[in-house]
């Protein structure tokens, strides 16, 4: 495991903030838990905290206990833009609807075979069916089939 980094130095240092015993950066920046299971707030407090770590980015070292280092925020001009959803949507729906409209014909024709092949077998069907066997009235009788639901 990765050695804790310590903070601080006995004495009291230039900007007296730190005491006389170091902080561990990784464990005292985080609520903790106690041997009974009780919960503490951390050992080093906010505004030490974020004093500690204007120190690491001014020397060039990365932040790693931020809540977003891993994933990092959208840069502004990538986030999705504010207002109704209509408004800035319009154009993409047009596109679908177009889409939509350039297939219609085929869908209907599905749509109207499925409706079809969902109703029930007249009856003469169901005669025919009877009286010959599927064998022999399957090429000219529809097979009946449940919708998809």
């Amino acid at each position: 495991m990765r050695e804790a980094t310590r903070l601080g130095s006995q004495g009291t240092g230039s900007n007296g903030r730190e005491g006389p015993q170091g902080y561990r950066i990784p464990q005292d920046i985080a609520p903790y838990k106690d041997e009974l299971g009780e919960w503490h707030p951390p050992r080093l407090s906010g505004r030490y905290k974020a004093d500690v770590e204007k120190q690491y980015l001014m020397n060039s070292l990365p932040w790693v206990w931020s809540n977003d280092y891993y994933n990092q925020r959208l840069h502004i001009w990538d986030w999705e833009p504010r207002g109704l959803k209509r408004w800035y949507k319009k154009h993409w729906r047009k596109a679908q609807v177009d889409e939509a409209l350039k297939r219609a014909d085929e869908m209907i024709e599905d749509y109207r075979k499925e409706r079809r092949q969902a109703k029930r077998l007249s009856w003469i069907e169901t005669i025919v069916k009877e009286f010959a066997g599927n064998e022999l009235a399957g090429p000219y009788i529809r097979q009946q089939k449940k919708p998809k639901l």
